[in-house]
Parts: structure tokens; sequence; C-alpha cells
């Protein structure tokens, strides 16, 4: 008696799946082209930022102080003081600052111009085959205040001081490690580095 209600309710469900399945469509799918997967070789190198570069750096004022003089032909200049720093985001965004920092130009005993300059720009970052470039938002601010100090005395300087920028243009060839960041400066003769120091929170 139990056989035969198993058997009943095995061929109504045998009978139900094949009026469903008489009715549905069942030829052959045809076939989907295969799409190549994307080659991202050099994504890295042209639009992704490179992952070392990511984090602060910070140029020291005893390092800005050799890069300016090497970079900048001002017979006397020096940087006493400050620092300049960059921020790399994961998302390719940048921030390329001072802190202040100072300049000075010795003009004679006891006399020199000392100015005070100060800058900041923003945007966005790419690397493509080791070199670095900062695309400007357009909000690069800089200042610069110079005096005449005489005898310990400052004065206005009559006229404007030297201008500089330490905004670079153009890309830079750069070498990043765990620790450092080496950035070639194009001087008047030839490569001149910048050297950051990786900042950690």
């Amino acid at each position: 008696m139990f056989g035969r209600g198993v058997n009943r309710r095995m061929f109504v469900i045998v009978a139900l799946v094949g009026g469903l399945l008489s009715g549905c469509n069942l030829s052959e799918p045809e076939p989907v082209e295969a799409v190549p997967a994307e080659d991202l070789t050099d994504l890295q190198q042209s639009e992704l930022p490179d992952e070392c570069l990511v984090g602060h750096w910070t140029v020291t004022t005893g390092d800005l102080d050799i890069f300016v003089a090497t970079l900048v032909p001002v017979p006397g200049l020096r940087v006493t003081d400050g620092s300049v720093y960059v921020d790399f985001t994961w998302d390719g965004n940048y921030v390329y600052a001072s802190d202040g920092f100072v300049l000075r130009i010795d003009l004679g005993p006891d006399r020199y111009l000392q100015g005070s300059a100060a800058f900041q720009t923003t945007g966005i970052y790419t690397t493509e085959s080791g070199s670095l470039v900062l695309h400007d938002s357009g909000s690069v601010k800089q200042i610069t205040e110079w005096k005449a100090v005489k005898d310990g005395v400052a004065v206005v300087a009559p006229g404007a001081g030297p201008e500089m920028s330490l905004v670079p243009a153009g890309p830079l060839p750069y070498q990043c490690g765990t620790e450092e960041l080496v950035l070639d400066w194009m001087g008047a003769s030839g490569a001149v580095p910048m050297i950051f120091k990786r900042q950690t929170p």
C-alpha cells in the first residue's frame, strides 16, 4: 500500500515536471564570445598612484638649504629656518607646501636681506616612466617678504627682493624608498636632488 502511494506521487511529480519542460524553449544557448581580460601592465605607470609615494614627506631646513643654494644661483643665499612638505593620498591627490621658511642673503659684515616665504599648491599627481607629475589645480599661493638688516636693525628693503619658486613645473624624475623620497629638479648645471624624509604619525 505504502509503495503504491509513493509510486503515484512520483508519477504525478514526473508528469508535472514534464509539462513544465514541454512549455519551455530548451534550445541550446548561443555561445557567448569571451571578453579578453584588460591588460593592466602599464596602468601603474600612467594612471594609478605609486603606492610608495603615499604618505607625508618633509624636507628639513638643512636639506632645503643645500637644495636652494645648489638650484638658485644667488651668491650668499641660505635657508635658515622652516621646511617644505608634500602629502600624497591613495586617490591621487597631493598638497605641496611650506610651513614658512626663512631665506637669507648675506651682503657683507652685519648686513643681509631676509625673506619670509610661504606657498601652497594642491591638485592631482600621476607617475609615468619613473617621473612624477604634479597637476596644479591653480591654488598656488606664494608670499615672499624681504627686509634689509644692518647692524641688527631691520628696515624695509627698497624695491622687490629676488623672486624664486619651489613649485615644480613639468615631470620630475624620482626615487622612492621606505624612508626617503628624492625628486630630481633640473638646475643650470644638471639635476639637483630634493630630499624628502617620510614622517610617520
